[in-house]
């Protein structure tokens, strides 16, 4: 009985002993140090070195104390710390009080949020950064009182509700205006700086949409991201020279904002800054800016080869001949915009370059433009016409995607890729001209054009990709080619007046019943090659259609689709008195020529066009060649470039060549400039200096020359 009483009075003095007993954990972070010290439910954390905390995470990447943190009552930040990072000691639930030594520049966010017992925080005015709810859900911020917080020299935010018609003067010596410090405060109408303000943080004042202007004190070198957005009474904003740097929306939705000065310490503008701005109508760059420039109220690079924005509140607008390259989004969302001129010297135009120009009517694209990238004119919901140069060889992703007036489109046959999306939901388009150029047509590229009323895939196209032409509900009329082996999933879904198609296939295309979903297929007439008609008879989806012969297939094809394509594909009826006469066509592409036709590799003519008599099912097979081996070198003595090197004007001598057209690349392969002209010379002193390749195109042959601007 004794033993027993004696082990029962011994364990519970080993378990208390073990609590007090001494703990000791740490490591290293970054380039710092940290020790636990003490004992298991009474810990100091001590931490050393010189630099910068690392930045945790909420969920992962958490700070090497975590584990501990609910019994660490004292922490010790040693000088030579200058960093506090993000999410670094919250949830210290039983922290009473913490200096942090001068050292530190910058703490994070919410760096002590949660500690529910910290009561007593000093902050030294070394700190210029403080992120957001740093120390929210703490007794010291829950007993500051209302209105504005300042700790050490930063302005940290505003508390409590703010009264209507608030007008603040910001108190001297302090260094920064912390992000979201105002954050959507409709109530303030002015704030002024002091001198000592060097940093206002990124959305300080987002959403003040009573904030009527704004002078940002000398000293302020950033215009951080987001910072006056959305302040839509925003009518004067003043910009000392001190500012390098606009972040990116930095006045988005400033809607009443007309003009804007940037200074000529400038050398960052970030994307989208003047978005929404929809009274602006003059950006103006003083002279002495030696990254940008403005005319007549636009933004340019410094040489003026690139147009970077236009005011949302321009009407119309001319480009300079000087200009290669339309910046992605230069025009977005100008609603006013009715018309914009682009020349022939503009070789590139960005993604969303148009986006959301509502009123734009028209546009005119010049040969030197090769793709349409995307979204260029997404959302242009006024345009009707589109006219493209004879050089677009791709439109990309959602190119026209909702532009809902646009009735017709005609596309030219040096393009060879309609991305996805391209046409999606352009209403009013009632009928498009897709040449044989185009070898792929992307998913819901067609998509809701509740207009159109027929369709004629090209023949170089080998897949109608999923949704391709789903909802064109009038859509009544498709021809599809030989070259097609794949129909994917609803591609004419919801087109329910379709009544005829015509297919080119001797063998069926595979496909299920979710190719024509919501489609009566009962009433459809196909039209197949008599050759195949008990195919197709038997073939699934194909046999509910109402099959007819349509007679002989006339089936021309490139030998290379990337060399050159055909026309004149279709069946033929050879059951009546007079013979029927097929008539195709080869037509290479750049820097290809035709050779001859052949049927099972013979020689059946050099005919271009070549028409023959139809008298059975037949495969005629273009084949091309190269016209001439392009070498990036001088490869013809009759023709010269003039002066070389140059500071701005090249001259051609072609001798009894005639020039019919002259591109100009740099050494990354982008085309700069296009002439169609037999004018033999040129101006490229709006070039920057470096070496360019000139391909001259003559009547006979093309020739590169190796050019240096000086």
């Amino acid at each position: 009985m004794r033993k027993k009483l004696l082990l029962l009075i011994i364990v519970p003095l080993l378990t208390v002993t073990s609590v007090f007993a001494q703990f000791v954990a740490g490591g290293t972070t970054g380039p710092l140090t940290w020790e636990l010290t003490g004992t298991v439910l009474n810990l100091t954390l001590t931490i050393t070195g010189e630099g910068e905390m690392p930045n945790y995470g909420e969920y992962s990447d958490n700070a090497p104390w975590l584990p501990w943190r609910l019994n660490i009552i004292k922490i010790i930040i040693e000088d030579g710390v200058t960093t506090i990072g993000d999410h670094a000691f919250r949830q210290c639930t039983i922290l009473p009080s913490v200096t942090i030594p001068n050292s530190v520049t910058s703490i994070g966010y919410q760096a002590f949020n949660n500690c529910e017992q910290l009561s007593s925080i000093t902050v030294p005015n070394s700190v210029t950064s403080i992120g957001y709810q740093a120390f929210s859900d703490t007794p010291w911020y829950n007993n500051l009182p209302e209105g504005v917080i300042y700790i050490g020299a930063v302005l940290y935010e505003y508390k409590g509700e703010m009264p209507e018609g608030t007008a603040i003067s910001v108190q001297e010596g302090t260094k920064t205006i912390n992000a979201r410090a105002f954050y959507a405060r409709s109530a303030l109408t002015s704030i002024t700086f002091p001198n000592s303000v060097t940093n206002i943080g990124g959305s300080a004042f987002d959403g003040c949409s009573k904030l009527t202007s704004i002078a940002i004190p000398d000293g302020v070198t950033t215009i951080e991201d987001r910072v006056f957005r959305d302040c839509s009474a925003l009518t004067s904003v003043t910009i000392p020279n001190s500012v390098t740097t606009f972040g990116y929306w930095a006045f988005e939705g400033c809607k009443k904002l007309t003009s804007v000065t940037i200074p000529n310490s400038v050398t960052d503008i970030g994307h989208q800054t003047f978005s929404f701005c929809s009274a602006l109508t003059s950006i103006d760059v003083e002279n002495g800016n030696a990254n940008y420039s403005s005319v007549d109220g636009v933004l340019y690079d410094k040489p003026q080869t690139t147009l970077l924005f236009c005011p949302e509140g321009k009407i119309q607008y001319t480009i300079p001949n000087s200009v290669t390259i339309i910046w992605d989004r230069a025009f977005a969302r100008c609603e006013k915009l009715t018309s914009v001129t682009i020349p022939e010297s503009v070789t590139t135009i960005m993604g969303m370059a148009f986006y959301g120009c509502s009123a734009l009517i028209s546009i005119i694209l010049p040969n030197s433009v090769t793709t349409i990238e995307a979204g260029t004119f997404n959302f242009c919901s006024a345009l009707t016409s589109v006219s493209f140069g004879n050089n677009v060889s791709t439109i990309e992703w959602s190119a026209f995607a909702y532009c809902s007036s646009l009735t017709s489109v005609n596309i030219p046959n040096s393009v060879t890729t309609i991305g996805n999306y391209a046409f999606y939901k352009c209403k009013k388009i009632d009928s498009v001209t897709i040449p044989n150029s185009v070898t792929y047509i992307g998913e819901r590229a067609f998509l809701g054009c509740s207009a159109l009323t027929s369709i004629a895939i090209p023949n170089s196209v080998t897949t109608i990709k999923d949704s391709t032409f789903s909802y064109c509900e009038v859509l009544y009329s498709i021809t599809i080619p030989n070259s097609v082996t794949t129909i994917g999933t609803a591609a004419f879904h919801h087109c329910k007046a379709l009544s005829s198609i015509t297919i080119f296939n001797l063998v069926p295309i595979k496909i299920t019943p979710k190719v024509f979903s919501e489609v009566n297929v009962s009433t459809i007439t196909l039209e197949v090659p008599t050759s195949a008609l008990l195919d197709y008879q038997k073939a699934e989806v194909w046999m509910d259609m109402n099959i007819v012969g349509g007679g002989v297939l006339v089936n021309p094809v490139p030998s290379d689709p990337e060399k050159g394509y055909t026309e004149g594909d279709g069946l033929y009826n050879i059951g009546g008195k007079r013979n029927e006469i097929a008539t195709i066509k080869a037509i290479p592409r750049n820097g290809y020529k035709f050779v001859n036709w052949t049927v099972d590799g013979t020689e059946v003519s050099r005919k271009n066009p070549y028409s023959f008599t139809v008298t059975e099912d037949i495969k005629l097979v273009a084949n091309f060649e190269e016209k001439v081996s392009i070498k990036q070198v001088e490869i013809d003595n009759e023709i010269t470039v003039f002066p070389n090197p140059t500071t701005g004007e090249l001259r051609i001598e072609s001798g009894e060549l005639r020039v019919e057209n002259v591109e100009i690349f740099d050494i990354h392969g982008r085309n700069l400039l296009f002439i169609i002209s037999q004018e033999k010379a040129i101006n490229i002193s709006h070039f920057p200096a470096g070496i360019y390749f000139v391909k001259i195109q003559t009547e006979s042959c093309e020739v590169v020359k190796k050019v240096l601007k000086e």
